[in-house]
């Protein structure tokens, strides 16, 4: 092992980093594709509803349209108070309630239709908080749920017919879904009726995961942004692994020699070279990931502990990590295999 360090660490030091970011990256990617829908519950097929200038149509009179529209299929509704970090939630008879409890218990179909003012929060049953205020206004808590199966975003549900919310007009974004196929269609059906409720709303209708219903969703992240910077980074650090290889293989010049003196064969040299070189890059790999997993236990006392966790969720997943190795894997194959070209096979032997 000390052999394989030997004039090595400048090398390995550049890969170490490369590592941290491509990790970071490959993890960020990773629970960004598990978050895709605002909150888990919601199927593939959901559509996404945006409404404004409906005077005098309430959240109630919406959930009243889309059980009309829905007939006996069953459906859900919620909307996403991004700026207070939770979500109200409807499910109609037909629709089981598939939010994940873990303590407590979730909303019943008494809780939807006398309009109870009920909550649940993340969390687990011994810190559960007896009520929570939302807009100044109190819902007591019925039980808890854990925030990794349901959503980051999301530290609580509240009934969306509460009666807190009996003359909460209709604005902004709101998450349709059914138990059947064509939820799209279903809800073009009701963007129609809300119309010929409300001829002066405006009302875009798109499925959820498209480009449009993604454009349309209320929380904005700066994900794209921080990804790109990410691998920017470390591209322009690996920029510096050319010259660090190159010195790298320099600095073998004497391993080289002896080696050939002693009958190695130009094929023989660079097939040990490549061995060492891919043991170094590994083992960057592993310190890289640790560090990562380091960085993202010390981000939970900072200031920026939410938007952390946001980003890259409270550890280093398998998925992101072998995302990060896969790409650092090909950015290494590039460095060696071009390092040696401009060495040349046969000159790295003969021209000692």
């Amino acid at each position: 092992m000390r052999g394989i360090f030997y004039k090595s660490k400048l090398i390995f030091t550049i890969f170490v980093a490369v590592a941290v970011l491509f990790t970071l990256a490959g993890v960020s990617f990773v629970e960004q594709k598990k978050n895709a829908k605002p909150v888990t519950f919601l199927s593939d097929q959901f559509a996404v509803f945006e409404i404004y200038n409906a005077a005098d149509f309430t959240e109630q009179d919406l959930l009243r349209v889309m059980e009309r529209n829905c007939g006996d299929r069953g459906f859900l509704c919620t909307k996403k108070y991004a700026e207070k970090k939770g979500s109200s939630v409807y499910f109609s008879p037909e629709m089981s309630c598939r939010i994940g409890i873990t303590g407590g218990r979730s909303f019943s179909r008494k809780d939807f239709d006398e309009g109870k003012n009920v909550a649940v929060v993340t969390g687990d049953r011994q810190n559960q908080p007896s009520h929570i205020f939302v807009s100044q206004k109190r819902y007591d808590v019925i039980g808890t749920y854990s925030p990794q199966r349901e959503g980051r975003s999301s530290d609580w549900f509240i009934n969306m017919n509460a009666e807190n919310l009996k003359n909460k007009r209709v604005y902004g974004y709101y998450f349709f879904d059914t138990d059947r196929k064509d939820c799209l269609g279903t809800a073009k059906k009701i963007a129609r009726a809300v119309k010929d409720i409300c001829p002066e709303a405006s009302v875009t209708v798109a499925g959820g995961m498209s480009k449009t219903g993604k454009a349309m969703r209320p929380e904005k992240t700066n994900y794209t942004d921080m990804l790109g910077f990410l691998i920017v980074t470390a591209v322009l650090v690996l920029l510096n692994s050319f010259s660090a290889c190159y010195y790298w293989l320099e600095t073998r010049k004497k391993e080289i020699a002896v080696r050939k003196m002693a009958g190695a064969q130009g094929r023989n040299i660079v097939t040990w070279l490549c061995r060492e070189y891919v043991v170094i890059l590994l083992l960057a790999f592993f310190t890289g990931v640790v560090l990562s997993e380091l960085f993202l236990r010390i981000a939970v006392y900072l200031p920026v502990a939410h938007s952390v966790e946001m980003m890259f969720g409270a550890h280093i997943s398998l998925s992101g990590a072998l995302s990060g190795m896969i790409l650092l894997a090909l950015i290494g194959a590039v460095v060696i295999t071009a390092t040696l070209k401009r060495f040349g096979r046969n000159a790295i032997a003969s021209r000692l």
